[in-house]
């Protein structure tokens, strides 16, 4: 009998199956209803009935006794899935071999050199996506994700981020991190004048409002994701002299066991500082961390983060423009770029404590900073009892 699990900071803590309401839209997760005949089995919409006694998405899923899906092939169908669904992903035959993980472009999707790995450019829940897939993956170094396609990992035994490893899927400046397309966002709001700054993104925290006497950049509240997803971009400043920051990538992972020793980044960039009486652009939002697993060993030393970019700073009465906002990395806050002359400077993006941006400032002039941008997503999909919280997890893990 399997037991999900989380070791946080080496202390083990084992959930309790029995005491787990599942979510009813999850194969694997809802047990079939039978009438008192015992037949005439019922799932939830969309859902079937297994063998397994789980309803689930399509007669391939293989069910784990306690529930959650662990993949596995299918008679009819030939079919090996994994994942969650809706992050649910089939093959046609198993992925097999152990990878040691080294930076890729997700348009193109391609790991050579290892006999096995599978890959493959599909789109799961509408999104496209990026999946590679082998019996284990290590990331032992620098690996960084871009393009438009957002990032799968599945390892058929075990996924494991070493001491010093960084998987990054932020976004830095114009480069995006994997799948930071601001697919299903509510846009923020860009500045209406040339002094007021742009909002930060908001998709788990609201982005900041603008700076600025006139019409600056307001944010939205961006729906929570069915499935995984990037975050969303900040809104341009200056009537749209000054670009938005992008926001973070987005990366699930689905394994029996994952141990993280080292750095998972998801974050949003900063936006840009003003130029010539313009305000700045606002920071883009936190993308989004999902790990779907039996076992989830968060080590001491692990920092996964989810941060907002800080908001650009205006620009007035003087030739220079306003800074940059801040990029987050593990341990550090996107800041808010300081302003020229007397514009205001760009909000702050989220922290370890507060999943909003902070609105960007006036300054003592009318030329306005951009909001910082709001926090994203790290989810544990399936359940345990326990927490990931800060300094390991920024801001604290959904379940």
């Amino acid at each position: 009998m399997y037991r999900r699990e989380m070791r946080v900071s080496l202390v083990l803590v084992a959930a309790l199956a029995a005491c787990y309401q599942p979510s009813s839209d999850r194969a694997c997760t809802t047990r079939c209803e039978f009438d008192v005949a015992g037949a005439n089995a019922a799932c939830p919409s969309g859902l079937t009935c297994a063998d397994s006694g789980f309803c689930v998405d399509r007669l391939s899923t293989v069910c784990d006794p306690d529930g959650g899906i662990i993949g596995g092939g299918d008679a009819a169908t030939g079919e090996f899935c994994y994942g969650t669904a809706p992050n649910h992903v089939c093959f046609a035959t198993e992925p097999f071999g152990t990878l040691t993980l080294s930076s890729i472009a997700t348009d193109s999707c391609s790991v050579s050199g290892v006999a096995g790995v599978q890959t493959s450019m599909t789109d799961v829940d509408g999104t496209p996506t990026c999946v590679i897939a082998a019996t284990k993956i290590r990331v032992s170094s620098m690996v960084s994700a871009t393009g438009s396609r957002q990032l799968m990992l599945i390892g058929t035994q075990a996924i494991t981020v070493d001491p010093t490893g960084f998987l990054n899927v932020s976004s830095v400046g114009s480069s995006a991190g994997a799948g930071a397309t601001s697919i299903g966002c509510s846009p923020a709001v860009d500045a209406g004048f040339a002094n007021g700054g742009g909002a930060g993104g908001s998709f788990h925290g609201n982005g900041g409002d603008g700076g600025g006497a006139n019409s600056p950049g307001v944010h939205d509240t961006s729906p929570p994701p069915r499935a995984f997803r990037g975050g969303c971009r900040g809104g341009n400043g200056g009537a749209v002299a000054s670009t938005g920051g992008l926001p973070g990538g987005a990366v699930f992972i689905t394994t029996p066991l994952i141990t993280v020793f080292g750095k998972i980044n998801a974050s949003g960039a900063g936006g840009a500082g003003g130029e010539a009486n313009h305000g700045g652009g606002g920071g883009g939002s936190g993308g989004y961390i999902g790990l779907d697993a039996k076992t989830v060993e968060i080590n001491g030393t692990a920092r996964l983060l989810v941060g907002g970019g800080g908001g650009g700073g205006g620009s007035e009465n003087v030739g220079n423009a306003g800074l940059p906002g801040g990029n987050p990395v593990p341990g550090v806050t996107g800041t808010g770029g300081i302003g020229a002359g007397i514009a205001g400077s760009g909000g702050f993006g989220s922290d370890a404590a507060e999943l909003n941006g902070s609105r960007g400032s006036n300054g003592s002039g009318v030329v306005g900073g951009g909001g910082g941008g709001g926090a994203g997503f790290i989810q544990f999909v399936q359940p345990f009892i326990g927490s990931c919280d800060p300094p390991n997890c920024e801001p604290s893990a959904e379940r």
